[in-house]
């Protein structure tokens, strides 16, 4: 901490009302304001050397008989020098250190009083050190909003289960193999529509997790879900806006009112078309035949 304010505190009123101003002429004035900055900001705060030479130039050098004027009524009262004639000191500059000093020590006790020192040494030991201990795995998809000692192991938005958060077990419950398979069948039925469409690994396993929940939280079945995925890139508005598992759970019901197929809780779905033609194939087969009419 520093041992001095880098300022000192001015106060007008009683600059103007001192009786010792108010005897200086304009030029003592401004000489006495310009050497208590001087000695604010020198190291030894509330007073200059009484070289004479030096403290001229520091008040743009006036003549002879000006600095014997100036001078003068400097040393009548606003300034007094030392017993060893060695210094030019200050007192109201000094006092006003003091009390600023005196300032700061009292805020800092008051803050030592609200903030006691063993307030930290009582915490226990874990919570010292849980701040430091770090996963062995990081998962590859972290939200950059959320805090350092909360890791999302899934891409599954806070709340989309209905029932607030996900508990820890079951962030990091493994996806079933029917899980898997749905999301492997989604991402066949992509690319069959759109071959060179960028579907990373990550994504799968949340896809995985997503279908999981799917069905051991919705009530969804494997079979509604697979047939659901397989009129979902038949269709040509849904296959291009329906290209991800959490919209698929999303927009479940809605899709299946679309597809025209009965409920998916508990109850028998329709068998997928044999005959399956992407969406895209009969787009182009469409416009090949307007141009050949053409």
């Amino acid at each position: 901490m520093k041992d001095r304010a880098p300022a000192f505190q001015f106060y007008p009123r009683q600059f103007a009302a001192d009786d010792h101003v108010m005897a200086m002429d304009l030029d003592a004035v401004g000489a006495h304001i310009l050497l208590m900055c001087a000695a604010a900001a020198s190291p030894e705060v509330c007073r200059i050397h009484a070289d004479e030479r030096a403290i001229r130039t520091r008040l743009r050098n006036p003549s002879e008989q000006d600095w014997q004027r100036i001078k003068s009524q400097l040393l009548g009262g606003a300034w007094k020098l030392s017993e060893d004639s060695l210094w030019w000191e200050q007192h109201g500059l000094r006092r006003t250190f003091e009390k600023q000093k005196a300032f700061s020590q009292q805020q800092r006790e008051r803050a030592k009083g609200r903030w006691p020192k063993n307030e930290a040494e009582a915490l226990p030991e874990g919570c010292r050190n849980d701040a430091e201990r770090l996963p062995d795995t990081m998962p590859e998809v972290c939200s950059s909003s959320s805090s350092s000692s909360s890791i999302l192991l899934s891409s599954e938005p806070c709340g989309s289960d209905g029932a607030g958060c996900l508990s820890k077990e079951q962030k990091s419950r493994k996806p079933s193999p029917e899980a898997e398979r749905l999301a492997a069948l989604l991402q066949s039925e992509i690319l069959r529509n759109k071959p060179d469409y960028r579907i990373k690994q990550s994504q799968l396993r949340n896809w995985a997790g997503t279908a999981d929940r799917m069905m051991r939280l919705d009530g969804r079945t494997e079979e509604s879900i697979a047939n659901l995925i397989r009129w979902v890139q038949r269709d040509e508005f849904w296959m291009a806006n329906c290209l991800s598992m959490d919209t698929m759970r999303e927009k479940f019901d809605q899709l299946e009112l679309k597809s025209g197929r009965p409920s998916s809780k508990n109850q028998p779905t329709a068998a997928a078309a044999p005959d399956y033609v992407p969406a895209s194939q009969k787009f182009e087969q469409r416009l090949h035949a307007g141009r050949a009419q053409a």
